[in-house]
């Protein structure tokens, strides 16, 4: 009798530890964004282009810059973009408010003066990438184009971080334009069609993973979008660009967008 009961006690709190363990509630994953402005002759700002970019950056920065120690950090592209460093890097240094045990009206105002902080933080960071977007690249970096590079850039910084909520964009109208033995060079020979562009992507992530320090596996499950120019591809030599582009971000499994 007494086995009996041993047993069922013993059933009893396995069963417990087991509901109680499917009701783990885990904490967000915090949240990490990179973001690429490209610097070449190729990618000039217009006026639409800058009015668009504005947007959506307004919005990335309250989506991505919005809670404990989620952070943006920026780079440019252009012909150095391997050696250039950050132009910016920030993590939010706020912590929400707890009202647990406050009452109604000093949890209100503890809240909004959260939210109030808040804003003015993120609209300090959103000044503040604005004006690398607007500035000008006088230096020969500009006549060339090292996408390539970047996703050197990405495999660095995320082979840390892949339990972090990942994102990275693109600014850019993504013209690789590089010399060298292996590079390539789409303002000399961009691709005819659609399929010339994803059987070039195919050969150019082989050589990427052989020659640079790019660990493939990171970019799994990646958030990437790219935000072209606003005139970028539109007919001409380069309209295929884009197909390079999934196809590559897609035989590295990322969650790809081209943002038009």
């Amino acid at each position: 009798m007494g086995s009996i009961k041993l047993i069922s006690t013993i059933a009893c709190t396995i069963g417990v530890l087991v509901f109680a363990t499917s009701f783990v509630i885990h904490p967000p994953k915090v949240k990490d964004t990179l973001i690429f402005v490209d610097k070449t002759q190729s990618a000039a700002l217009n006026k639409e282009t800058q009015a668009t970019y504005n947007a959506k950056l307004d919005k990335l920065v309250k989506e991505r810059y919005d809670s404990k120690n989620s952070s943006l950090k920026g780079f440019y592209i252009h012909g150095n973009t391997l050696g250039a460093g950050s132009f910016f890097e920030s993590a939010f240094p706020l912590s929400a408010p707890d009202v647990a045990d406050k009452g109604q009206l000093k949890a209100k105002v503890l809240t909004n003066n959260y939210k109030k902080e808040k804003l003015v933080k993120q609209d300090e960071v959103f000044q503040a990438i604005k004006k690398h977007i607007e500035k000008k690249n006088e230096g020969s970096s500009r006549s060339k184009t090292d996408v390539w590079g970047a996703l050197q850039l990405i495999s660095n910084h995320y082979a840390k971080r892949q339990n972090a909520d990942r994102k990275v964009v693109f600014l850019s109208d993504m013209m690789e334009s590089m010399p060298g033995k292996g590079r390539r060079d789409f303002h000399v020979k961009a691709p005819k069609d659609k399929a010339e562009a994803e059987q070039l992507a195919v050969a150019d992530l082989k050589w990427i993973k052989q020659n640079l320090d790019v660990n493939a596996g990171i970019f799994a499950g990646l958030r990437i979008e790219v935000w072209p120019p606003a005139d970028a591809m539109q007919g001409g030599k380069y309209q295929h660009i884009e197909y390079y582009w999934k196809k590559m971000f897609a035989e590295l499994k990322t969650n790809f967008e081209w943002v038009k």
